[in-house]
């Protein structure tokens, strides 16, 4: 189970179901879930950025609701593991602490 304690992501459980890329729950194989670090950003500037989406229809490009913009930090990657995303998430954190 996966949840966030002042913007620090921290997860519980093990990685041990993995079988051959695919997790394994309660009997059912599940692909790697895409994984990505972001930020949710301010409605005022959501706002704003909405106010720019006529010109980006020309663009193959899929908008979403104002309540749903965020600042990607980590690129998204595919991850068979979630106790490892979170692991990887907190060694990364550990290099920015002063």
């Amino acid at each position: 189970m996966a949840s966030h304690d002042a913007g620090v992501l921290m997860a519980s459980g093990s990685g041990s179901d993995e079988i051959d890329g695919l997790t394994a729950s309660s009997g059912c194989l599940q692909p790697p879930a895409r994984v990505f670090v972001a930020l949710k950003i301010a409605p005022e500037l959501a706002d704003e950025l909405t106010q720019m989406a006529p010109e980006l229809e020309r663009f193959p490009v899929r908008l979403i609701a104002p309540a749903e913009i965020h600042l990607v930090l980590v690129p998204p990657w595919d991850e068979v593991s979630m106790p490892d995303a979170v692991e990887g998430c907190c060694i990364l954190q550990q290099g920015y602490e002063a």
